[in-house]
């Protein structure tokens, strides 16, 4: 048996999986402030990079001092938030998404910034609210200090692990109303 007898085949090209779509423009912030709103909507150009800076002066309320961006959100689906975040000192904020008017209604667990740049990852549901004025949001009212926030992305998808929305009960299973109904007895 020689390697000469084995007949070669082409191999067939596998097309890579398609990449989520990200659903928030100019997440890098590189096109400056727009399409971001909120009193926190602040870009700043270093070395090259963009990204918003906040700084916290008096703390307060988390939605006293905000950074969101409209996106249509659809009820019963699970989103994927990404962002780099940090502070000049240990502090938390709200990240997530919610209706961008009356109830609010919002999915936005608390994360924990340090000194150093982090990459989060949150996986969310929109499992009672949704609509076309929805918004990706950033609360971060309630501690002082300076937050970063850069190359931000959200894409359908994930397992709504991180949500602080209760999740809705399954629907009731019917009754029976046969008796012997698999003919058992």
């Amino acid at each position: 048996f020689y390697t000469d007898d084995i007949e070669q085949t082409d191999t067939p090209d596998i097309p890579d999986p398609p990449v989520a779509d990200n659903l928030l423009t100019n997440g890098d912030f590189e096109s400056g402030v727009d399409p971001w709103f909120g009193n926190a909507a602040n870009v700043v150009t270093e070395g090259g990079n963009s990204f918003n800076l906040a700084n916290v002066e008096v703390a307060g309320n988390p939605c006293d001092v905000n950074l969101s961006q409209v996106v249509e959100i659809t009820q019963r689906t699970n989103y994927i938030l990404t962002f780099d975040a940090s502070s000049d000192r240990e502090r938390t904020m709200l990240a997530g998404i919610g209706l961008n008017e009356a109830p609010f209604t919002n999915t936005a667990p608390e994360v924990n910034l340090t000194t150093e740049t982090q990459t989060f990852t949150l996986q969310l549901s929109a499992n009672d609210f949704g609509s076309a004025n929805s918004r990706v949001l950033f609360d971060m009212g309630a501690d002082v200090g300076v937050v970063v926030i850069d190359n931000v992305t959200l894409v359908e998808g994930g397992d709504g692990s991180d949500s602080n929305a209760p999740t809705p009960p399954d629907p009731p299973v019917a009754e029976n109303l046969l008796t012997n109904g698999d003919f058992e007895s």
